[in-house]
């Protein structure tokens, strides 16, 4: 009975037997493949069968316009030649007749023609001369109007064509002088007499079905319907039963008519509306032919084909399952077997079925191999159980690191100055549970914010430790040295000494003057920060960068300055921000970073919108790389336009203090020459005091009034009074004047007042400088 009930549940239902998914996966997948290709092919046939027949029609169509035209010429040319033949008659009936006669009879496309000429010019003096001649059979039928009893001058078609300039087709109409046909007719009036009086007319009939049989190839088509037109009226059409007869009035005939006349676009079918196409040809004097294709017509043949193929499909579809089933079945029965078995292994072992371990199949080397691989399985799952007690007790230790790591990080703080403090915020979210991204800042002793931000080449454990081993190793250069370039150049030979792993970091160090918002980076290698300004602008850092951390000992960057104003960010970033991924593999980048990038927010609130952006667009994917943002922002009241600058300059930050100079002064509304002037007196005095005078610490303060700016420079270098160098004679000619003294000179000719002290062993020098100097 165990027996049993071990062989019921290992034998799954119908549902989710192995046999019925491969039936109804190769149902689906067959389906699929037939549907797709199939709708691929109807839609090229489509295309291929309304291409086509827009082809054939636009080809029938020229034929009908080219026989049209040569047919409504030819009529033309005859009138014109019976109507210059008129004069040569000389007012003869008998040569008049002869002449009717020769034309309607030459003239294959008329039914018949008329003389009629007025009494001047009539053959008969003081009558009208009218004679009417018709095809009847293979002769002709002669008439005399006049005698018939007709008043020929009151005839409308008479007074009008004498009227006329030139030939005139009329409405079409029925004529029972022709044997009672419908007809248009060519009026052609004679040419004046010598005083310009008018002679008669001549006139040309044309049966409505002698234009009908040009139409005759769109008659039988469905797809198609030819329309032939006078101006407004509708002489001929392919859809019209009466043959004979000129088409009724149609409205839709006539907006279809209004829509393609005038469209200079070739000739080519122009939509008309849902499933109609239509093309217009002009064929001269008001006449014109338009073709009209029915799309549905069109594709009904392939739709009916379509249908067919569909049922057929279907049919066949029903087949492959049957088929597809019965080899599910044959495959499925091995496999129900190996379970039964392999259900017994947690008992007593394997029982394979020496049917299955006779197989020369893949079914029997899989019994063969697990019969076989009972012990080998036993132990397989011991040692698993014990790798999976290690990988627990391994997530725990890694838990632990990164705590530790965590712990490692300074927290957001806030460096306090009498007007304001800076902010600093920063977040790193590792990839895996240690990470290799770092920052770490502090306030060192002399007021300046320090900071920086790396991220190491390699990932996990190992990036954790050597991420450990960098950060202590710029933060003990931090602590010693005044510029960030030099922070970076000491640190490299350290971190590059015993590296035998090779592995680098790449790094951005910064210092910030919380007084002024002026700061130094330097970077090694590192992705270039970004500045939020407060009025709404989002500027990309340009500077120089050195190589990583740990591959040259010799590695040096230089430093590059700037200014932060109140409300300003300076944002830092890994390259795990525009590196990170979205499911489809799409690069978050820099041009999404920019538009997270909100002004008017703290430092804390750029870096959650950060975050949260890059966690939004890479949500659902495999974290590929660690995140780290650090932003640093200025938070101080607005000055007014003449409150006095401090600037504290570092030695080495002396010649990249240009920019944060002029962004400062420009701010207060200096123009770019007394700009200019300001940077020409701090280089000349200031380089003088640090590199000359061996000052360590110099200051800079700038006033400011209405028409003039105030410099005071302090350092702690030795004494020097700038003020008694000697005034120099400047003679452009004079080429052997020695080398020197010429900045001190220029600073004494543009300074409006200049006063030197030696106070509390450091030099104090004040000038006086125009705000805006004259051009």
């Amino acid at each position: 009975m165990a027996a049993s009930a071990l062989a019921s549940s290992a034998r799954p239902s119908w549902r989710h037997s192995l046999r019925t998914r491969i039936a109804l996966w190769f149902g689906v997948l067959a389906a699929a493949v037939a549907t797709a290709g199939g709708l691929a092919i109807h839609a090229v046939a489509e295309r291929r069968a309304l291409e086509d027949a827009e082809a054939s029609a636009l080809r029938e169509l020229r034929r009908a316009s080219a026989e049209l035209q040569a047919l409504l010429q030819a009529v033309e040319v005859s009138a014109g030649t019976l109507a210059r033949s008129e004069a040569a008659a000389g007012g003869d009936a008998t040569r008049l007749r002869a002449l009717l006669d020769a034309t309607v009879l030459s003239e294959p496309n008329t039914a018949g023609g008329l003389v009629a000429l007025a009494p001047a010019a009539s053959p008969t003096p003081g009558a009208v001369w009218a004679r009417y001649v018709g095809k009847q059979g293979r002769g002709l039928a002669e008439t005399d109007l006049t005698a018939r009893g007709l008043d020929v001058e009151a005839q409308p078609w008479f007074r009008d064509t004498l009227a006329a300039d030139q030939a005139r087709w009329s409405a079409p109409y029925f004529n029972d002088t022709a044997g009672g046909r419908w007809m248009i007719t060519l009026n052609q009036p004679l040419p004046p007499g010598p005083a310009g009086e008018r002679r008669g007319m001549v006139s040309l009939d044309v049966p409505i079905d002698r234009f009908n049989q040009a139409l005759a190839p769109f008659r039988n088509d469905k797809r198609f319907r030819a329309v032939l037109h006078k101006g407004p009226l509708w002489i001929g059409d392919s859809d019209w039963l009466s043959i004979g007869t000129p088409p009724p009035t149609a409205t839709a005939l006539d907006e279809h008519r209004g829509a393609l006349q005038g469209v200079d676009a070739g000739l080519a079918l122009r939509p008309l509306g849902p499933g109609l196409r239509g093309v217009h040809e002009a064929l001269g004097d008001g006449w014109g032919l338009m073709l009209l294709m029915d799309e549905d017509a069109v594709l009904a043949p392939l739709r009916e084909t379509a249908w067919r193929f569909v049922g057929a499909t279907l049919v066949v579809i029903a087949l492959l399952a049957l088929l597809s089933n019965a080899l599910a079945r044959s495959v499925a029965r091995p496999m129900v077997q190996l379970g039964h078995a392999a259900q017994r292994l947690a008992q007593d072992g394997f029982e394979m079925p020496t049917l299955l371990l006779v197989r020369k199949d893949e079914v029997g080397q899989l019994a063969r191999v697990l019969d076989s691989a009972d012990s080998a399985l036993r132990q397989q799952m011991a040692h698993s159980q014990r790798m999976a007690q290690e990988q627990q007790k391994l997530d725990s230790e890694l838990r632990l690191a990164h705590d530790l790591q965590q712990s490692m990080l300074p927290p957001a703080t806030a460096v306090d100055v009498h007007e304001g403090h800076l902010d600093i915020h920063a977040v790193l979210k590792p990839a895996k549970s240690v990470g290799g991204d770092f920052y770490a800042f502090h306030p060192r002793d002399d007021g300046m914010l320090w900071f920086g931000i790396g991220d190491i080449s390699d990932k996990g454990v190992p990036a954790a430790l050597f991420m450990a081993r960098t950060v202590a190793v710029l933060e003990a250069t931090a602590r010693s040295t005044d510029s960030p370039a030099l922070m970076l150049a000491r640190a490299a030979p350290r971190l590059a000494e015993g590296n035998d792993s090779c592995m680098f970091a790449t790094a951005l160090c910064g210092l910030v003057d919380p007084h002024t918002g002026m700061f130094e980076l330097a970077s090694s290698g590192h992705e270039l920060p970004f500045i939020v300004r407060a009025d709404g602008r989002i500027e990309l850092f340009e500077m120089e960068t050195g190589a990583p951390l740990g591959i040259d000992p010799d590695a040096y960057g230089e430093g590059y300055a700037g200014m932060l104003a109140p409300g300003d960010v300076l944002f830092c970033f890994t390259d795990g921000v525009t590196e990170a991924r979205s499911r489809s593999g799409e690069l978050f980048g820099e041009a999404r970073l920019r538009d997270a990038l909100k002004p008017g927010r703290s430092a804390e609130q750029v870096v959650a919108d950060v975050v949260a952006a890059v966690e939004a667009f890479a949500a659902g994917a495999e974290p590929a790389d660690d995140i780290t943002v650090l932003a640093v922002g200025l938070v101080a009241p607005e000055k007014p336009a003449n409150a006095p600058l401090h600037f504290s300059i570092w030695p080495s930050g002396l010649r990249a203090m240009n920019r944060a100079i002029d962004e400062c002064l420009g701010s207060h509304g200096i123009d770019t020459e007394g700009q200019s002037d300001v940077r020409l007196v701090l280089e000349e005095l200031v380089a003088n005091a640090i590199d000359h005078g061996g000052a360590a610490e110099c200051t800079v303060d700038l006033s400011f009034t209405e028409r003039t700016m105030t410099l005071r420079i302090i350092d702690d270098g030795s004494a020097f009074n700038p003020l008694d160098a000697p005034d120099l004679e400047l003679d452009p000619d004079d080429l052997d004047r020695p080398i020197g003294g010429l900045g001190l000179h220029l600073i004494k000719t543009m300074s409006l007042d200049a006063v030197y002290a030696r106070e509390d062993d450091r030099n104090r020098l004040t000038l006086v400088l125009p705000r805006n100097p004259p051009k």
